[in-house]
């Protein structure tokens, strides 16, 4: 137990916390900029899924649903 008025040494505390596995250090946030090019129509990107059907003359049709990303 310390003592009130008690001045701890930084190295003191450092290695308490070491000792007791406090001290890992935080990870790098993860880099984001994956989509970044350095020239346009370096990178396109495109996604289709199926949409909703629809009624066409009485009868019920599949939709697609269909995206591109060019970026430039």
């Amino acid at each position: 137990m310390i003592n009130p008025g008690t001045e701890l040494k930084q190295t003191t505390v450092y290695r308490f916390l070491n000792q007791h596995g406090m001290m890992t250090q935080v990870p790098k946030p993860e880099d984001r900029r994956k989509f970044e090019v350095a020239n346009p129509n370096d990178l396109w990107q495109s996604d289709v899924m199926h949409g909703p059907r629809v009624d066409v003359d009485g009868k019920l049709k599949k939709t697609y649903l269909a995206i591109m990303i060019i970026q430039g």
